[in-house]
C-alpha cells in the first residue's frame, strides 16, 4: 500500500496521522491495520509495532464484527460511515468508541479505509443518555393523562402538558408567564405554601382547591406538587398535577346528604334496619332493635350477625349470603333471633347489596320485622287446613297425602300397607238422645281410644261425622292388620261416661290391602269402604277382609 501512496504528498499525510488529536487507523481493503498514529497506542495499549498487521477484527468485541462489516461494505461503494462500536484494549477493558471512515482513493481506485475513532467519555456517553431520557420524558409529559404543569419559583407557568390544557380549556401559549389558574382569592395563599414547601425540598400533596377554567366555570382540583432541581441539587423550579375532583366532591356532598336521611329515618323506624360489612360484621343497629329484641344498638356494633342467631338456623343464614354474593339480587329470609330474656324471636328480613361502582359489595342493608305472631298465626292456619278442629286429628285432605306417599314408598320398596274404614255403631242415635255436644264428646273419646292401640307410624283420620280412616303403612303378614282391628274392637266395649251418661258404643271397620284389593288411593278406599258395608248389613260390631281370618290367632 505504501507504493501506492508514493505519488502522494507523504509529508501532509504522515502529518495528518501523526499529529491528529484522535485515533487515526489506516486500514487496507482487506481489513488490515496498516497505519495508526500515537493516539491509538495510548488509548489501545498496544506498541505501534503490535497494532500494525493485524485485522481490524482483532480489536473490536466478537459480537461487533458483523456490524462493523455490514458499515465497510459502504465503502467499498464510495460512500462513509458513521457509527459506535465496542472495541477491547490491550488489558481487556472494553472501550466505546465512535467510529468515522472514509474511502481512500488513489487515481480513482479505492485503496483503504481511513478511519477516525474518539472514546466516549462518560460525559459524552451522559450527553446521550440525557437526550435519550429528554426524549422519554417528553412522551410520558405529553401522554401522561393528568394535567401536569412546570412552575417557576415565583409561581409561573413555564410548561404544561395536554392533559393541562384540555382540563383548564387554555393553549400552552395562553398560559405560559402567567400564575397558575388558582381562583384568584386562594391563590396568594397556596403560592406561599408552595414556596415555603419547596424551600424545604418537600413535596406537598392533597391540597383541594378551587381552580378557573376558561370559559368560567369552576373546577375543585387536587394538587400535588413537587421541587424540580438542577444537576447541582438547587431548586430551580416545581412540577404540580391536577385531578379533577369536582364530582367525587359533589358525590361526597350527596352522600353525606344521603347518610342523614338514611340516619334519620333509620333511627326512627319501626322495623328493624341493620347494616354490616360483607364478613357479616355488625356496622350500624337501628334504636328499634331494643324495642323488638331488648338489646341496646351499641350491642350489635363490631358483634358477628351469626352471633344472635338460632344454630339451626345458621346454615340457611349462611346459604343466603353465598347466594346473594353470586346472584347480587336482594333476598328474604325467615329465622330465629335472640332476645334479651332468651327466648327465640321469629324474624323475617330482606337482605340487600350495597355495591360500588366496580359492583363490589361494599355492605349489606337488612331490614327486619318481628314475624313471630304471624308465623304461629300461619302456621296455626297450616294446621286447621290439614287437621279436624273437634278431633285434631288428621283430616281427608292430609291423609290422603300420606297415603299416597306412602303408596310411593310402597310400590318402590316392595311394601304391604292396609287401610281401615270405620265408623261409630248408631252414632245418629247418641246425637238424638243425649244431643249434639254428647255427639261431640264421644268424637273425641273415640278419636283417643284408637290412637291409643296404634303405633306412631299409623294414621286416623276423621272423614267428617263419625267415619274414620286408619293407614297403617308397614307390616309383615296381613294376619298384623287383623289384630290391630280386633284390639280396636275390644277397647271400644268399655262403658263410655259422656256428660254423666253411661253408654255401650260399638263399631265396625272395613279393610283393605295393597297390592291385593287396590294400588291406588281410590281403589283402596273403595275397597275398604265396600268391606265396611258388609259389615254393617251382617251386624256391625265386627270387622270384614277379604283374606281368611284364623279366629285362635286373634286377640
Amino acid at each position: 500500500m505504501v507504493s501506492k501512496l508514493s505519488g502522494a504528498s507523504f509529508e501532509i499525510y504522515h502529518s495528518i496521522i501523526e499529529h491528529n488529536p484522535d485515533a487515526i487507523f489506516v486500514v487496507s481493503i482487506y481489513g488490515i491495520i496498516e497505519e495508526v498514529n500515537p493516539v491509538v497506542t495510548n488509548i489501545f495499549g498496544y506498541a505501534k509495532g503490535e497494532i500494525q498487521g493485524i485485522p481490524f477484527h482483532d480489536i473490536i468485541v466478537p459480537d461487533q464484527v458483523e456490524k462493523f462489516d455490514y458499515h465497510a461494505k459502504q465503502i467499498a461503494q464510495g460512500n462513509q460511515f458513521k457509527t459506535t462500536i465496542k472495541a477491547v484494549h490491550r488489558s481487556g477493558e472494553i472501550l466505546d468508541l465512535q467510529l468515522k471512515c472514509i474511502p481512500l482513493i488513489v487515481k480513482n481506485e479505492i485503496i483503504g479505509i481511513f478511519c477516525v475513532a474518539k472514546v466516549l467519555t462518560e460525559l459524552t456517553k451522559n450527553t446521550f443518555s440525557l437526550k435519550q431520557l429528554e426524549g422519554r420524558f417528553n412522551a410520558l409529559f405529553n401522554s401522561i393523562a393528568d394535567a401536569v404543569h412546570l412552575l417557576d419559583l415565583n409561581g409561573n407557568i413555564i410548561d404544561v402538558n395536554p392533559a393541562f390544557e384540555k382540563l383548564y380549556g387554555w393553549k400552552r401559549e395562553e398560559l405560559v408567564g402567567k400564575p397558575s389558574p388558582i381562583i384568584p382569592e386562594n391563590r396568594l395563599k397556596y403560592a406561599n405554601l408552595i414556596k415555603e414547601k419547596v424551600k424545604l425540598g418537600e413535596n406537598l400533596s392533597g391540597i383541594e382547591v378551587d381552580a378557573l377554567r376558561k370559559d368560567g366555570t369552576i373546577l375543585t382540583v387536587s394538587l400535588t406538587f413537587s421541587p424540580v432541581r438542577n444537576v447541582d441539587g438547587e431548586i430551580v423550579a416545581f412540577s404540580g398535577v391536577a385531578r379533577d375532583i369536582s364530582r367525587y366532591k359533589q358525590l361526597e356532598v350527596a352522600l353525606k346528604e344521603s347518610e342523614e336521611w338514611f340516619r334519620l329515618i333509620a333511627d326512627n323506624a319501626t322495623d328493624l334496619i341493620a347494616m354490616f360489612k360483607p364478613d357479616g360484621v355488625v356496622k350500624y343497629a337501628s334504636p328499634s332493635h331494643e324495642l323488638v329484641l331488648g338489646f341496646l344498638p351499641v350491642f350489635y356494633e363490631g358483634l358477628h350477625i351469626l352471633d344472635m342467631i338460632h344454630s339451626d338456623d345458621i346454615p340457611k343464614v349462611e346459604s343466603l349470603f353465598t347466594s346473594l354474593a353470586q346472584t347480587k339480587k336482594e333476598k328474604i329470609i325467615e329465622f330465629r333471633h335472640k332476645h334479651w330474656d332468651g327466648h327465640w324471636v321469629w324474624m323475617e328480613s330482606k337482605v340487600i347489596q350495597i355495591l360500588n361502582e366496580k359492583g363490589d359489595i361494599l355492605h349489606f342493608l337488612a331490614l327486619g320485622r318481628d314475624m313471630t305472631e304471624r308465623k304461629m298465626y300461619r302456621e296455626r292456619l297450616t294446621y286447621m287446613a290439614y287437621h279436624d278442629t273437634l278431633t285434631g286429628l288428621p283430616n281427608r285432605r292430609l291423609f290422603k297425602e300420606r297415603l299416597d306417599q306412602s303408596l310411593k314408598e310402597a310400590k318402590r320398596y316392595e311394601r304391604k300397607l292396609a287401610v281401615i274404614f270405620m265408623d261409630i255403631d248408631n252414632f245418629k242415635q247418641v246425637n238424638d238422645t243425649y244431643g249434639h255436644d254428647a255427639g261431640d264428646e264421644l268424637l273425641k273419646q273415640f278419636s283417643n281410644r284408637v290412637m291409643n292401640q296404634l303405633r306412631e307410624s299409623d294414621t286416623i283420620a276423621r272423614l267428617g261425622g263419625d267415619e274414620f280412616t286408619i293407614l297403617l303403612p308397614e307390616f309383615h303378614e296381613e294376619l298384623e292388620v287383623e289384630r290391630v282391628a280386633r284390639r280396636i274392637i275390644t277397647s271400644l266395649q268399655e262403658p263410655w261416661k259422656i256428660e254423666g251418661n253411661t253408654l255401650r258404643i260399638t263399631s265396625s271397620m272395613g279393610i283393605a290391602f295393597y297390592p291385593k284389593d287396590g294400588t291406588n288411593r281410590h281403589e283402596l278406599l273403595k275397597s275398604a269402604d265396600s268391606a265396611l258395608y258388609e259389615v254393617k248389613r251382617s251386624g256391625k260390631n265386627n270387622i270384614k277382609t277379604n283374606a281368611p281370618i284364623n279366629k285362635s290367632l286373634l286377640v
